[in-house]
């Protein structure tokens, strides 16, 4: 999982525009830097996500819901849209502009709706492939502003490198995969929710492997954002192999094999090395990892923690793969974790 910086550095200093329907505007300052051309007129330039993109009016600008931690290296919403997909963008207001209670209308609602949401975010839907331009108007249904966007068929599906293919989990866990959508012209393509997923395998049962493609990331705006790029959970609940398949509505598809395992495919265990000493009352981590014996990493761990003295002043709050640690007064302990024939121990110390 990526876990992008927590702050927005949208030109100067940005806050989001309200434009929940009836809601006054809030206002900012903004700097927009100009992208730089290419001076190969034969060479696919395909848009940024550096820069704010301006509205046609001039009177705002538009970034997709990336959030704060994203943009602080600045977010724009040049980029096209999948077919089929959605995602959400802030707009974004010069201080001192007065700007009246906007409603959003689709100048091609075949191509793709628009909705205010009740966060002040603009949701797009997406249709079908083509043109569309979002239109911001008052109550009298003058235009204030209003910004193009193009959605485009899927023509390739690529997960992005750090994801892990095939995907080997221990049973009972869960992990969350990202993909790198791109168009004909090999530009990136933004929106979730635009494919569909299907498993194929000898996984047992129904419920046994659940696929799931939007449920990850909306608890975290507005640091995080919204979902904007394509991604999808998988849990996993029997021991078997499987294949999950991705598909856009052009045909395009990505086959994942996915290998659920038990605890006796442990053959390397390891834990995170602390910087140590913590300092006392603060709440510090140890990841686990585990890998088969094929040195193939294994996600999800199922840990068995324990610490040493059991009874003493370090605090344990265990999850599958990771253990918070806390304790009010200076103390040492050491951490354990045991899954199938594999342990690992190591010490920590608060002071």
């Amino acid at each position: 999982m990526r876990f992008p910086s927590p702050l927005r550095r949208l030109g100067l200093v940005l806050s989001l525009l309200g434009l929940t329907p009836g809601c006054e505007l809030l206002h900012t300052e903004y700097s927009h830097d100009e992208a730089m051309e290419d001076e190969d007129e034969d060479e696919v330039v395909c848009a940024s996500a550096r820069y704010l993109t301006a509205g046609e009016q001039g009177l705002l600008h538009f970034a997709y819901d990336y959030g704060a931690i994203v943009c602080a290296f600045g977010c724009g919403a040049d980029e096209p849209i999948a077919e089929r997909s959605t995602v959400q963008i802030d707009a974004f207001a010069p201080s001192g502009v007065e700007l009246p209670p906007v409603h959003a209308v689709s100048d091609a609602p075949e191509v793709a709706t628009f909705e205010i949401l009740h966060d002040g975010d603009v949701e797009i839907q997406a249709h079908a492939p083509g043109s569309v331009r979002l239109e911001l108007r008052d109550a009298d249904d003058e235009l204030v502003e209003a910004v193009g966007f193009e959605v485009r068929p899927v023509a390739s599906i690529e997960l992005y490198d750090s994801e892990p293919s095939p995907l080997t989990i221990m049973v009972g866990g869960s992990d969350t995969i990202h993909l790198d959508l791109r168009d004909e012209d090999g530009c990136h393509l933004v929106g979730i929710g635009g494919l569909d997923y299907t498993m194929t395998g000898t996984i047992e049962g129904d419920d046994s492997f659940i696929v799931l493609s939007t449920v990850v990331g909306w608890f975290l705006e507005p640091w995080t954002g919204s979902p904007v790029d394509e991604l999808f959970g998988v849990l996993a609940q029997s021991v078997g192999e499987a294949s999950v398949v991705a598909r856009a509505p052009s045909g395009s598809e990505l086959v994942l094999p996915v290998s659920v395992v038990d605890a006796s495919a442990v053959a390397e265990l390891g834990l995170s090395e602390p910087e140590l000493p913590w300092a006392a009352g603060s709440d510090e981590e140890i990841y686990a990892w585990a890998a088969d014996a094929e040195g193939t990493l294994i996600e999800d761990p199922d840990c068995e923690w324990s610490i040493d003295p059991a009874d003493g002043p370090v605090v344990l709050d265990d999850r599958r793969s990771y253990v918070s640690l806390y304790s009010e007064v200076p103390a040492r302990a050491t951490v354990r974790c045991t899954l199938g024939s594999q342990s690992e121990a190591v010490s920590v110390v608060f002071q």
